[in-house]
């Protein structure tokens, strides 16, 4: 017995949320479980919001390596060269590794910390901020370094619920509670493989905390 009517009815996608899902490309590629997919979605939905972004690209990133400690101006070229060169290092490290190898004397780690203001906007941004960068720089640095989607949302503004919300200060001898600069997120990913830390964080400009870590 037939148990559709139509015969098309057999190729119905239940789970069609008109979204392009790729696992060959970012960010389903990074996703090792079916119950990441929902972050993969969320990250299409917010990449494709052109109010989230900037027409240019222009932040400030700290990065550390065997030449030592250095801070960059990034722009859309010379961003795409820094995660060129992060994207093809390799330390031959297996990713499961129980014991360090011995014949690693010397570190080669590398750090890279990117500052990402957020500026306000009444436009229709995703969470009413936009980042100082274009979508193409965003949609880079994310699959270039293989980051979690789900931050994305964090980074264009929403707000992080799980960080501390108050803190105290001393006015005329008393004890004056104040509210968080948020919005504020950091992500932080260590990559064994390529011996690469990376810190993202977004702030809005004038943090005051942000301020004393960059100096």
């Amino acid at each position: 017995m037939q148990r559709h009517a139509e015969g098309n009815e057999h190729e119905v996608n239940e789970l069609d949320l008109d979204f392009d899902v790729d696992l060959g490309n970012y960010p389903f590629s990074a996703i090792s479980s079916f119950l990441d997919m929902f972050s993969g979605v969320m990250y299409q939905k917010h990449v494709g919001q052109l109010a989230n972004f900037s027409t240019e690209t222009s932040l400030e990133c700290f990065s550390i390596d065997d030449k030592g400690p250095r801070g960059l101006t990034l722009h859309e070229s010379n961003l795409s060269t820094l995660l060129a060169e992060a994207g093809e290092r390799c330390v031959e490290v297996p990713a499961i590794c129980m014991q360090p190898d011995p014949r690693i004397t010397v570190s080669n780690r590398k750090a890279l910390l990117f500052f990402i203001p957020l500026k306000h906007t009444k436009d229709t941004a995703s969470y009413g901020h936009s980042v100082p960068m274009t979508e193409c720089a965003v949609k880079r640095l994310f699959s270039s370094l293989q980051l979690n989607p789900d931050f994305l949302q964090n980074l264009l503004g929403r707000s992080d619920y799980w960080a501390p919300q108050p803190r105290w200060r001393e006015e005329n001898g008393k004890l004056s509670r104040l509210a968080q600069g948020a919005p504020l997120s950091v992500y932080t990913r260590y990559n064994a493989q390529r011996d690469l830390l990376i810190y993202l964080i977004s702030h809005k400009p004038d943090d005051k905390v942000i301020l004393a870590l960059r100096k």
